[in-house]
């Protein structure tokens, strides 16, 4: 992703004050981790919803690992490619993203257990 792309989509959201208060560089790093940290939040849940119909026992740690393995193997993937790092910081990224996943679901499964409503994501 480009810097002036980065730019023309912020200022479109309206955040040309946040682009004022930090520099470009950081924005982009910071709009990269969110973007790592919502992507496998969404995994998360997805793992987490389908091992669900299999009535597994331990179903969030079971979760939680196969996405840290997920990710541990994309990082190591990124060691390989010119051009891109791997970090350790970024599986823990994921890591809490997978954790927010799991936790956004069983909050709407309470929630709609509790009021007799169906919540579709």
């Amino acid at each position: 992703m480009n810097n002036s792309f980065l730019i023309e989509v912020l200022l479109k959201l309206g955040m040309a004050d946040f682009l004022n208060i930090i520099s470009l560089d950081k924005a982009n790093i910071i709009i990269r981790k969110s973007a790592h940290f919502f992507e496998y939040l969404i995994l998360g849940a997805l793992i987490f919803k389908t091992l669900k119909s299999y009535c597994l026992k331990n179903l969030s740690l079971i979760t939680l690992c196969s996405g840290v393995l997920y990710a541990a193997s994309d990082e190591i993937h990124q060691y390989f490619v010119s051009g891109r790092t791997a970090a350790l910081k970024d599986v823990l990224i994921d890591s809490l993203g997978l954790a927010a996943g799991i936790m956004v679901i069983k909050i709407i499964e309470r929630f709609k257990g509790n009021h007799g409503r169906t919540i579709v994501l």
